[in-house]
């Protein structure tokens, strides 16, 4: 039984050995690859991956060509008039005497059919001038103005600006001048008259000129002296150039005094004395220093004239010389020339007699010249109306 067990074990494992054979022996080489499977289908979708960066900017492209032209807007509300470029003033002189303040304003670029007005600005203190010529104050057909005007202001450098109703506004610089007349007459027999002219033109500067004649003898030194040519001439307030020989043989003096104001020398008696050359102690020629207001014609009078004063110390001497016949009562006033402009009484003068007259009164002549007084005369008989008046400058 025990033989019959190992027996039936040993036939197994001699099979298994054999079986081993078998399959090793029909192991050959390896076979030709087989033909390709069919493609699967596509695999579902990846999910997004991250943002990459920024590219550079690529070049600009070409303009596109230009769209049509836009319908027009509605028109705008009209604005203010604005001040006009084109306007423009030119006055015929661009000087004036205080003695004869009247010069000639044309000017262009204003509006057509427009009234205007002409002032002269002082600083932020504008003064009406009055138009004196035929010519309407209206502005022509062709923008255009033109006519005579004149001022009460004293000697100074101003603006004249004229004004159309429509506000345009054009300027031109003015000087007005005050001009004084001196009258030299011979002294010691020298055989020399002549004139001597200071003016003043509207700053601290005064130009002096004078003439002598050639008289008998030859002049040389010549100054301004205080007081007045006689007894009272006192000391040289200010030297003048020396007089030298013209072609004519006629004396001549010319000077620009500087830092002074001529109506300075116009309030307490002051002259213009000449001496003759090698002597100087010999005076030659002398001329009081005078105030001259010209007397213009008011209310169609037919009257014109010259007041003259002269500084007395504390008094003035005027004289009054006008044509005669047509007033009688004259007086200095306070304010200056014209109906709006002119105040009450401020001191009498002597009534007129044959057109001339001469008055002494209790005031400096410098309080008289503070640009508010004016010498003006009363038609006779009725003396409220005005014949002529002339503005006492300052």
């Amino acid at each position: 039984m025990r033989w019959h067990k190992n027996r039936r074990l040993g036939i197994l494992g001699l099979f298994s050995i054999i079986t081993l054979f078998l399959v090793a022996a029909c192991q050959g080489s390896d076979g030709d690859a087989g033909l390709q499977g069919l493609k699967g289908d596509p695999g579902a979708s990846g999910a997004a991956g991250s943002a990459g960066d920024v590219g550079t900017e690529g070049q600009k492209g070409d303009a596109g060509s230009r769209g049509g032209t836009g319908s027009g807007g509605s028109e705008g509300p009209t604005g203010d008039s604005g001040e006009a470029t084109s306007a423009a003033v030119v006055l015929v002189s661009d000087s004036v005497a205080t003695s004869n303040p009247v010069f000639q304003v044309w000017g262009s670029g204003f509006t057509a059919g427009d009234s205007y007005t002409v002032q002269i600005w002082d600083g932020a203190n504008p003064v009406n001038l009055t138009h004196t010529s035929s010519e309407a104050v209206t502005v022509n057909s062709e923008g255009a103005i033109g006519g005579s005007w004149s001022t009460s202001v004293s000697a100074g450098l101003y603006t004249v600006a004229v004004t159309d109703a429509s506000g345009v506004v054009a300027t031109a610089p003015l000087v007005v001048e005050e001009v004084v007349t001196v009258t030299l007459t011979a002294m010691n027999s020298s055989g020399q008259n002549g004139t001597a002219t200071l003016t003043q033109r509207g700053d601290d500067t005064v130009k002096v000129s004078i003439t002598l004649s050639a008289g008998a003898v030859q002049s040389e030194l010549v100054h301004i002296h205080s007081g007045q040519c006689g007894a009272t001439l006192a000391g040289v307030v200010h030297p003048l150039d020396n007089f030298v020989t013209d072609a004519s043989g006629s004396q001549v003096s010319e000077i620009t005094l500087t830092g002074l104001i001529l109506s300075t020398l116009l309030t307490d008696g002051f002259a213009i004395n000449a001496h003759q050359k090698g002597v100087p102690s010999i005076y030659t020629a002398c001329g009081n220093m005078l105030t001259i207001i010209t007397l213009a014609e008011q209310n169609s009078s037919g009257q014109t004239g010259v007041a003259t004063l002269i500084g007395r110390g504390n008094d003035t001497e005027v004289r009054v010389q006008a044509t005669a016949g047509i007033s009688e009562l004259n007086h200095i006033h306070l304010g200056q020339c014209g109906e709006a402009t002119l105040g009450g009484v401020d001191k009498g003068l002597t009534n007129t007699n044959g057109g001339s007259v001469t008055t002494i009164v209790n005031a400096t002549l410098g309080s008289l010249r503070d640009g508010n007084h004016a010498i003006n005369l009363h038609q006779k008989g009725s003396p409220g109306v005005y014949t002529s008046c002339g503005n006492i400058p300052r």
